[in-house]
């Protein structure tokens, strides 16, 4: 019995994945073919599947190729270092491999057509409040680009500029074999207890100890609404 075929899907490509296509054949070699788009030209152009997954093929030509190579040249990781952060992004999004692609990639969250080119990313988040960069200094350590709604992806309305305890109070995420599916809530299995805790600007806030799981998460939701924080419940 043949082994049967995965299917191509786009998270092997880098957003310019259209279709599977006909498939090629060369003597008795038969070759998988895919329709991407070009991000240079925006050109529809096919490409043999297994070349294109290695590399990650973006544009059709060598002549379109030159042209991202200079676009990208002057934001390299030692000219800018939002370059870093722009491609850190983009590959736990798009890449299995990344240890963080569950995460991110692995439950939904993409990163916008719109910023597949670096200098479009920059234009961008320059315009946002809080822009921590002077040239190619960064201002402020304690400042990173944030997901406003974390079950969205980096798109354009939906990124800010925060301070790491805001970014860190924004966290979604909990461990798959995490005591509770809440946020902030753990069971202490030598009291046999409930606990809910809250950590904001370095300081660690206990807010319920006790033998109610909804208890401690009430106690919890109570208190960032009555400070207004920006946690997540």
């Amino acid at each position: 019995m043949c082994k049967k075929r995965e299917e191509i899907t786009s998270i092997e490509f880098d957003g310019n994945f259209i279709k599977e296509d006909t498939p090629t054949y060369r003597g008795n070699r038969r070759d998988r073919m895919v329709r991407l788009r070009c991000i240079v030209c925006e050109s529809v152009f096919t490409a043999v599947y297994a070349n294109a997954k290695r590399i990650r093929q973006k544009t059709c030509s060598n002549q379109c190729g030159g042209i991202l190579t200079r676009r990208n040249t002057a934001y390299r990781a030692d000219t800018h270092p939002l370059y870093t952060v722009w491609a850190s992004l983009r590959d736990r999004c798009n890449n299995p491999n990344n240890g963080r692609y569950p995460r991110y990639g692995g439950r939904g969250i993409k990163v916008a057509e719109y910023f597949d080119l670096f200098d479009d990313f920059l234009k961008y988040v320059s315009t946002l409040k809080q822009y921590p960069y002077t040239n190619i200094t960064k201002n402020s350590q304690t400042i990173s680009i944030d997901r406003i709604n974390t079950d969205k992806g980096y798109e354009v309305g939906n990124l800010r500029w925060v301070d790491d305890s805001t970014q860190a109070a924004n966290k979604t995420w909990k461990k798959p074999n995490s005591s509770s599916k809440y946020i902030g809530v753990i069971f202490c299995t030598t009291n046999k207890a409930w606990i809910s805790k809250l950590q904001w600007k370095g300081k660690i806030h206990s807010l319920y100890y006790g033998h109610s799981e909804e208890e401690a998460v009430t106690a919890r939701r109570n208190f960032i609404k009555k400070y207004n924080l920006p946690h997540q419940c």
